[in-house]
């Protein structure tokens, strides 16, 4: 796949730049998602999760396959935030950038509501300060 070369001169460059810089030091990991489970199962058919199966999602585990179907489950907690902060859940699957052909997608549900889809283009959540979620 080609990488997409976007040509910039001057002020549009440093403009980028700035953006760029802003964007990457304004994010701070707060805490990480605990223990997570998964399990494989057909095609979704409303939102009823399954019951038995569920296996502990490892560091280096890999969930795959074409046309393959898993619901995924964990427990995390936010902290207070000052103002002017927010909280972002980031679900990457690390195919960002890559053909959209791969591209893992899933819809997220907090605390047993639908949240939105997840891809490699929609990957982030906002979330409320001092919550208890179940995903």
């Amino acid at each position: 796949m080609k990488e997409k070369v976007f040509k910039m001169t001057g002020q549009k460059e440093r403009i980028f730049n700035s953006i760029m810089r802003l964007y990457q030091t304004s994010r701070r990991p707060v805490s990480g998602v605990g223990e997570i489970e998964y399990v494989k199962s057909g095609y979704k058919e409303g939102n009823n999760f399954p019951i038995e199966g569920w296996e502990i999602f490892a560091k280096d585990d890999r969930i795959q396959g074409i046309d393959s179907h898993f619901w995924l489950r964990a427990d995390f907690s936010t902290t207070d935030v000052e103002k002017d902060e927010y909280l972002v859940l980031s679900a990457r699957c690390g195919r960002e950038g890559q053909s959209n052909l791969l591209n893992p997608q899933g819809i997220l549900y907090l605390n047993n509501e639908l949240v939105q889809g997840i891809d490699t283009n929609h990957f982030e959540v906002l979330l409320d300060e001092k919550t208890d979620y179940n995903m």
